[in-house]
């Protein structure tokens, strides 16, 4: 924090203690442009709190380290309660036991505040958000991820409905479908889900699954391809490639793929990553898979 911000914090302090929030906000404002800075960033939302601008503090998160204390902890707990961010409270635990906190001040925290959100699963605006998103799928929309955000604003049966639904829809998009089964497993469901993959039906227990980027096939697949491409800009547009070609998989990538060294071998001669070696497309068996891949992508 350099002097500015130093002069600019004690100002925001002072109108803040005489709760002249506004003008707090202007100062603290003021002080976050210089570069963001853990104290600017807390007393700035707990302002943004103060004024209600809910929406301003959530916002602001994404310079915040919420895990740094349990004062930062709680100023995130707050966010999400004003947000009625439901869905995130109950992912708190797995980024707790990622963390390994979860008998730290914070698991204290989160329990303390349960029966809050709890409370928050009876709002009215629930079934609006349900009812919103059940008929953007019914109208064919789902090739766009407009409202998912909302959904997590939902209680957690409710989200869990929507997502059994979503994923029996072919033409779910592999993006929003991502984000359903990461939401899911961050929130620690052990139930089986049916899941609608590239025409196929499978039923999948979250519990046993890992996110997208975590899973062993992606893991290996990266490997593989930086082993095989050695310029970093090739290399970097090859793995961008193939994640979203991947996604589309996600999470059956072994229904589909039983050798992912050949796989990713076949990826980069299909797309001439690894040069313009003259080979005939229809003599490898992943081929048709790729380009099946391919396709849907550029719809």
């Amino acid at each position: 924090m350099n002097t500015s911000q130093t002069e600019l914090l004690k100002s925001a302090k002072k109108a803040t203690a005489q709760k002249n929030y506004e003008r707090a906000v202007a100062f603290l404002e003021e002080a976050q442009n210089f570069e963001p800075d853990f104290e600017i960033t807390l007393e700035l939302i707990d302002n943004y709190l103060n004024l209600q601008w809910y929406n301003q503090a959530l916002n602001e998160l994404k310079y915040l380290d919420v895990y740094h204390n349990s004062q930062s902890f709680e100023i995130y707990l707050k966010v999400l309660y004003h947000n009625h961010l439901i869905i995130s409270f109950y992912q708190i635990p797995f980024y707790l036991k990622k963390a390994q906190l979860l008998k730290s001040e914070y698991k204290k925290l989160y329990d303390d505040y349960q029966q809050v959100f709890e409370k928050l699963s009876i709002s009215k605006n629930s079934q609006i958000i349900k009812s919103n998103f059940m008929n953007t799928m019914a109208a064919g929309l789902l090739k766009s991820r407009q409202n998912y955000e909302q959904l997590k604003q939902l209680p957690v049966e409710d989200f869990v409905q929507v997502a059994r639904t979503a994923f029996l829809a072919p033409g779910l998009q592999p993006e929003l479908r991502v984000s359903l089964i990461e939401d899911l497993i961050k929130m620690g469901r052990v139930e089986t889900f049916p899941v609608f993959v590239l025409n196929k039906m499978t039923e999948v227990n979250f519990s046993q699954t890992s996110l997208y980027f975590n899973s062993e096939f992606m893991v290996r697949s990266a490997a593989i391809i930086q082993e095989k491409v050695t310029d970093l800009s090739v290399r970097q547009l090859a793995i961008s490639q193939y994640t979203l070609l991947l996604s589309q998989l996600y999470p059956c990538f072994d229904i589909f793929i039983e050798n992912i060294s050949e796989f990713v071998f076949s990826f980069l001669q299909y797309f001439g990553i690894l040069g313009d070696e003259d080979f005939d497309k229809n003599d490898n068996p992943y081929f048709a898979l790729i380009k099946k891949l391919n396709q849907s992508e550029e719809l």
